[in-house]
Formats: C-alpha cells, structure tokens, sequence
C-alpha cells in the first residue's frame, strides 16, 4: 500500500514538471531559419570571404546568443549540453546585440576540400537552447575560368606563382612545361575563342611534359631556362596543380599558354645586367604570334607580287618606248633631288654675284 501510495506521487510530480517544462518552452520564442539564406560574400577585396544572413530576423532579446558550428562535413558535431559547453565547443558565437551578424574569416573553409555546413544552437539567458538550424549546406565561390587561378611572372632570375583562389594554407603546387605546335589549339587562343584554354587544359594533362617541378608558392627559386632546353620563339603551356596534402586543400588546377623570349634585365643596386631565355604569357605586349588564320594576316599579306613591283617600279617613256624594270628605291630618288636642288640654288647665286661685279666694273 506504502509502495503504491509513493508510484502515485512520483507520476504526478513527473507530469507536473513535464508540465510546466513544456508550458516554458512553448513559451519561448526560438529563431525561425527556415527561410534564412546565408552565403559567402565577397569583401571587394577579390580574396577574402565572410558569412552573411539575409531573409531571417534574429532575437533582439538581451542575452540571446547563437552557437555557431561550421565545419567541412555532413556529420553532426558535438554541441554540449549547457549553454557554457555550447560556447566552447562552437566555431562562432553571435551576440542579439550585434549590430552586423556577420561572420569573418571564413577562407580557411573555402581552402579545405569538401562542402561546407553549418548548424546553429540558439541559447537563452536561463540556460534553455535549442538547435534551430541542422546542417544545412552553404555554396563555395566557383572557380575562376581556367587560365585565370593562377598567375606565373616569369623573371630571367627567377619565378613566382601568385594563386587568385582561396588557398589558405596550401604551400604547394606542381609545374609541368611542354611544347604546343598544333594550330587547331594556338589559334582558337589567338582568336579568343570559348573554351580554347579548356581545350589546352585536356592537352596538357594528357600529354607528356618536358619538365616536371613541385614547387612552393609565391617562389620559383631558380632560372626558368635552367630547368630544360628552352627555344626561342617556341610556344608552351604551362600547367599547374595546386598539392592538396593527401585531401586535405580543395583540387584546384590551372593552365596558359607561354612563349620563350630572350630579354635583358637589370637588378640590384649595382645594377647587374642578367640576360637569358624566359617565358611571357600570351596576354602580353611581349608575345608574338607566328600562326595566322589566312595569308592576308602575315606581314605584308594582301599584296601580290605583281602589285608590289608596280608599286616599286620607275616606267621611262619618250624616244625609247622601252620599259625599266629595274626596283629603284625610293630613298635615292629623294637624295638626287635635294641635291639637284641644292646645286641650282649655287648655281644662282654665283651667277648672280658675278652680275654684280660685272656691273661695277663695267659702270
């Protein structure tokens, strides 16, 4: 009887505080994510990247926070239980006060392979919390178009290559270097066509290189024509994978197309004079194209040879009705005029100085 008596108070206790727990929580008003779109926004600097939230209108109660968890997986991470767990164990804490919520540095997630996910845990200032957003997946910026990742800048002394994506971290790429003759590539590029550089790309990574270099970022460390026999006036892709360190980075891969030039370059204080073979990108006032799409393109296309000879031919007519064909060029043409000029003009004078003396003496 005691027992059953002691079953009867321990249920209506139980539901009691099951009661008021759940009259509590409906009580609380909880942020509706539902709707929220956030995305990864550009700071106009072109590199780095912050976390927006549009469409979603926070708590403006004293007090609230939001935990934050970001990370590049799918599976659920650890939260906690208090809201002093919560704190630590999150990526980010936002604050209902914050005039901007907003999140930085979020290149580094960007940087890592695999998508990216966030889930958040709203806290209330007498210790209740609940997950009001569950993993829900945030677009990374897309790639650059290929030849515009990365760029080389080809020194005699030296290279560097400068990454225009999101590579926090990365300290490693590898180069592979090879000659380009077919036509049907070099001239959809000259003529900047759609998808030429795409079309390089395949090439590139299909066919064998004649040099292969793992290289660090933002340094070369030793002369381009030193890594193998480089031609002048050859053309030559170069190709770049970024090392993921075993998956860790995202995948990023690009490729342009090169041109051996000899130049002169001046260096130091003491202005040292270094002269070699290097390589210039197609986009620079240095290249110069070799293949054409037609004849008229050439240097001095368009005129035919019986047109230039007529052009360059001096006819004599008069007693003779012969015709020279001899080419005279035009310089010597000019030079016997201005002198013809200049002896006339002499001639003038002298004859007219010798008037005046002939009239002194004669008068």
């Amino acid at each position: 009887m005691k027992l059953l008596k002691k079953l009867i108070i321990f249920v209506i206790f139980f539901i009691l505080g099951l009661a008021i727990n759940t009259f509590v929580l409906a009580d609380t008003t909880w942020t509706d994510f539902s709707n929220a779109n956030i995305q990864l926004v550009n700071d106009n600097t072109g590199y780095n990247y912050y976390l927006m939230f549009d469409n979603v209108s926070f708590s403006t109660e004293e007090g609230t926070k939001y935990y934050l968890f970001i990370q590049n997986s799918s599976t659920k991470p650890t939260f906690g239980e208090t809201n002093e767990e919560l704190e630590e164990n999150s990526t980010y804490t936002l604050n209902a006060n914050d005039e901007k919520k907003i999140v930085q540095d979020m290149n580094k997630y960007i940087s890592y392979n695999g998508d990216i996910y966030i889930w958040i845990v709203e806290g209330k200032t007498d210790g209740t919390n609940k997950e009001v957003l569950s993993g829900k997946k945030i677009e990374k910026p897309k790639l650059h178009d290929v030849g515009s990742r990365f760029k080389i800048q080809f020194d005699i002394t030296d290279f560097k290559i400068i990454p225009y994506e999101v590579i926090d971290g990365a300290s490693k790429a590898t180069l592979k270097i090879g000659k380009v003759t077919d036509e049907q590539l070099l001239l959809p590029i000259k003529n900047k066509n759609e998808n030429a550089l795409d079309n390089l790309l395949t090439y590139a990574k299909s066919n064998d290189p004649i040099c292969t270099r793992e290289n660090s970022l933002y340094g070369g460390g030793c002369r381009i024509d030193d890594l193998f026999d480089i031609e002048t006036g050859e053309y030559y892709y170069v190709y770049i994978d970024l090392n993921t360190e075993n998956g860790t980075y995202r995948e990023v891969e690009d490729v342009s197309l090169y041109q051996a030039v000899d130049k002169k370059q001046i260096e130091g204080c003491g202005g040292m004079l270094y002269e070699g073979t290097t390589l210039v990108d197609y986009m620079s006032n240095e290249f110069k194209w070799k293949v054409f799409d037609n004849e008229n393109e050439k240097p001095g296309g368009g005129n035919t040879t019986e047109e230039q000879q007529k052009n360059n031919t001096i006819t004599f007519q008069g007693d003779d009705n012969t015709v020279a064909t001899t080419k005279i060029p035009n310089a010597g043409i000019r030079t016997a005029m201005i002198f013809a000029i200049i002896f006339a003009v002499v001639c003038g004078i002298v004859l007219y100085i010798k008037i005046q003396i002939y009239k002194k003496e004669r008068f």
